[in-house]
């Protein structure tokens, strides 16, 4: 466990959905990026964990994004990173975004963010 470093965020990407129980690279790609921002995850922590606070400071980046403020990750995917949250972190990040399928999902389904 470790403090980021704002330096390491720059042109990364996250390629997985991430939840309550994540490991690995892309938990720490998005840890690295949010610990630059003290209002959206204060402790900083990179752990490649994606616990509580993990998912606390990604309800305060979706919110701030305007994509969901409120519900579950099951309901709303607040506090989840699905296709939609995804692309808004590597958008911001500078990374890869996604194919548009990958962003909006089949026509059929319902994407969370």
């Amino acid at each position: 466990m470790f403090l980021a470093s704002p330096m390491l965020a720059s042109a990364a990407s996250i390629s997985s959905t991430l939840d309550i129980g994540s490991t690995g690279g892309d938990v720490s790609t998005l840890q690295t990026y949010l610990a630059t921002d003290v209002a959206l995850y204060p402790q900083g922590l990179v752990t490649g964990y994606y616990g509580a606070l993990s998912a606390a400071a990604v309800q305060r980046f979706q919110c701030r994004a305007n994509l969901v403020c409120s519900g579950s990750a099951a309901t709303t995917g607040y506090g989840r990173v699905g296709p939609l949250t995804r692309a808004a972190l590597n958008a911001a990040m500078g990374g890869s975004v996604g194919t548009a399928e990958e962003i909006s999902g089949p026509r059929s389904s319902i994407t969370l963010p």
